[in-house]
């Protein structure tokens, strides 16, 4: 009679819970719960698609609000370096992608992260054209009519 002996790995769940299993379905399990094969873990970028903006409105950390959590839920701390960065205007459209990487301070534990992304709406700015008041007594010439406007962004 043979008797085999596989390579065994070790994940830690709880304090009092340890599991064994062969080595290649350690490594498929590691895999799951967001560890690579160099023992890694990579973190979980949340970042929710933000509401639509108007245009002429710049990104701000209301649109640009990344954050990265481990298998724990627990903050990552570390960079993150948008694509397009804050106080940029974009163009008035729908569906425009915005991207953000992410760099772990903490790059012993944690993989970084590029090219998430999240879709924002930017709807185009109301413009106003109102004319001015004016008065004229009969048989006078007609005023110089004149116009204000308003919603014109970056002008």
């Amino acid at each position: 009679m043979r008797l085999l002996i596989l390579n065994v790995v070790e994940v830690w769940f709880t304090a009092a819970f340890w599991l064994r299993v062969p080595y290649f379905l350690g490594v498929i399990l590691l895999s799951f719960l967001g560890f690579s094969a160099n023992g890694q873990e990579t973190p979980t970028i949340n970042w929710s698609a933000p509401a639509d903006i108007t245009y002429g409105i710049p990104l701000s950390a209301v649109q640009l609000n990344a954050t990265a959590t481990n298998s724990l839920a627990q903050i990552v701390p570390g960079t993150f370096t948008y694509a397009i960065t804050l106080g940029t205007i974009l163009n008035a459209g729908i569906g425009q992608i915005l991207t953000v990487d992410f760099v772990p301070d903490d790059n012993v534990t944690y993989n970084g992260v590029n090219g998430t992304t999240v879709i924002i709406n930017v709807n185009k700015a109301t413009l106003t054209t109102t004319a001015n008041n004016d008065t004229r007594v009969y048989g006078a010439a007609n005023p110089s009519f004149t116009v204000s406007y308003s919603g014109f962004a970056n002008s």
